[in-house]
């Protein structure tokens, strides 16, 4: 599940990835207006013990994030050296909305909900 609110007086990005085995959490998103809260990464794993409802988890905080900065270092120098960009591209993005549309083609009641939204369009 994946929830990000922009009309919430107070900002949420949420990403919850569950697995056979295993989950992960991001929560929250580092931003330099600070409208999220700080993010933390929690990974949990299978617990067959006695506490199945509760297993063990390890969370990690992060408070900075590089990731814009060195899209734009990257950006510049692809300019300055006069190559192509090599990560985020247009096939990358094309890549990953292939991805994520097969995870939903994947589920039958989505299927159906889109193909009733096409009848009436």
């Amino acid at each position: 599940m994946l929830h990000s609110s922009f009309t919430q007086w107070k900002h949420r990005f949420t990403l919850e990835i569950f697995m056979e085995d295993g989950y992960v959490i991001v929560d929250g998103m580092p931003s330099s207006t600070r409208s999220y809260r700080d993010e933390w990464i929690i990974e949990g794993r299978k617990h067959t013990g006695f506490a199945i409802g509760n297993p063990p988890e390890q969370a990690t905080f992060c408070n900075t994030d590089p990731s814009w900065e060195k899209e734009l270092e990257e950006f510049v120098d692809c300019i300055r050296h006069d190559r192509p960009v090599q990560n985020g591209t247009s096939r990358d993005a094309y890549e990953t909305m292939r991805l994520v549309f097969g995870i939903y083609d994947a589920d039958e009641s989505f299927r159906e909900r889109a193909a009733a939204v096409l009848r009436e369009a």
